[in-house]
């Protein structure tokens, strides 16, 4: 029986795009960490609702982005590089193909599961502000 997948083709193309994101990642996190948005009228930083309201949110929502995407990115780095290899070694078109789509929505969680969390800081401090 004649397969339709090449079983020579190695999994660079797949490699590479998964690798963006928590490459992205780490790279807005240091960049944040390092050299944060300072005015909320800037088109670059985490904007929401919540962190424009007032510049003690912004610049708690900035330093708290930093810090959790560069250790977010650094992790998640690790894990789709190994992921991605061990995919790549097993020569399966259609493993590399779905796994790598595989990481990239567990890459979209890990940036949901980032603005749930900075949310959270952001309400306990302006519930701290508040009671002053």
């Amino acid at each position: 029986m004649k397969t339709i997948y090449n079983r020579n083709m190695n999994g660079t193309p797949y490699f590479g795009i998964a690798l963006l994101i928590p490459l992205f990642i780490t790279g807005i996190g240091v960049w944040c960490s390092h050299y944060p948005p300072k005015t909320r009228q800037a088109l670059f930083g985490y904007r929401s609702p919540l962190s424009m309201r007032s510049e003690r949110n912004w610049m708690a929502a900035q330093k708290a982005l930093g810090h959790l995407w560069s250790w977010l990115g650094l992790a998640d780095l690790a894990v789709v590089f190994f992921v991605e290899l061990a995919l790549t070694a097993s020569k399966n078109v259609v493993w590399m193909v779905y796994g790598s789509l595989g990481m990239v929505a567990a890459q979209v969680f890990v940036l949901v599961a980032t603005y749930l969390i900075i949310e959270r800081k952001l309400k306990k401090l302006d519930a701290s502000n508040e009671n002053i």
